[in-house]
């Protein structure tokens, strides 16, 4: 099997074509506006992956790193963490085996209750991630650049408004 190509707006937009042409009846307007949001997501995340290479981090991995920070060394389970950072339970497992590997976390199954950690950064996580923040904040801003602050400020409610789907279950 050949391999496949990368997916480009032009292509996007010919592959919606060709489903209204199937279904002429049927308005593709939700799905356009999803294939959008989805490129323009898919592309700020490869852009914060790229710079994350450096530092054999992924954006998951960052934002376990950043969870792990706010939680301030207290319990937290699986799921939650999963939660916050938008994955399912056994990958936050596996990103934390990788932090405890690179050594910028340490874990520790919470006494109380076994099914919680207690998760803290290492000095060497904490440095790195001091280093991180301003490098994520920076690739977001290049990533917004494009948008006026009114236009972000629109973009932000228009999303918040249809951020309303729990998280499914891990």
């Amino acid at each position: 099997m050949p391999p496949m190509k990368p997916m480009t707006v032009k292509a996007d937009q010919e592959r919606v074509q060709a489903l209204q042409a199937r279904y002429p009846d049927q308005d593709f307007e939700a799905i356009d506006v999803t294939i959008a949001l989805g490129r323009a997501a898919s592309s700020v995340e490869r852009m914060l992956a790229e710079r994350l290479k450096e530092y054999d981090l992924t954006p998951v991995a960052l934002q376990v790193m950043i969870s792990v920070m706010l939680a301030d060394g207290g319990p937290i389970d699986l799921t939650t963490l999963g939660v916050q950072v938008r994955v399912t339970k056994a990958n936050v497992s596996l990103v934390l085996q990788g932090l405890e590997k690179q050594k910028l976390i340490e874990r520790a199954t919470e006494p109380t209750d076994g099914r919680r950690l207690r998760i803290h950064l290492t000095p060497l996580g904490r440095k790195r991630l001091k280093r991180l923040v301003p490098l994520t904040l920076n690739t977001m801003e290049e990533a917004l650049q494009p948008l006026s602050p009114r236009d972000r400020k629109e973009l932000r409610r228009i999303l918040r408004r249809i951020d309303v789907i729990p998280a499914p279950p891990s």
